[in-house]
């Protein structure tokens, strides 16, 4: 998998492979080049990360244990009668936290 991420101005963009499991055990040029990336590169890497995976989620089946846990909560959900709060609610709480 190749992996694009941005540097600063005078540095080229630059494409890397990511290999991460034998790499970042054993201390590989992948996560040591990670790590030298700027703050802000390195989030925009993991949401990149991050959404590749949402993308292929599909791919991934559940296990017994996840299935058991959302059916767990949602029965939890169903029986308890509450009805929550509107989405507008919450963000406006959550903006006034900010």
């Amino acid at each position: 998998m190749l992996v694009r991420v941005q540097v600063p101005p005078s540095a080229p963009i630059f494409l890397m492979p990511i290999s991460l499991g034998a790499n970042i055990q054993q201390g590989g040029c992948v996560m040591s080049s990670v790590l030298k990336l700027p703050l802000d590169e390195r989030v925009q890497l993991v949401e990149d990360i991050w959404d590749s995976i949402a993308a292929e989620q599909s791919s991934l089946p559940l296990t017994e244990s996840q299935k058991q846990e959302l059916e767990k909560r949602l029965q939890a959900y169903e029986s308890d009668g509450l009805i929550g709060s509107p989405a507008s609610e919450v963000l406006e709480k959550i903006r006034q936290k900010l």
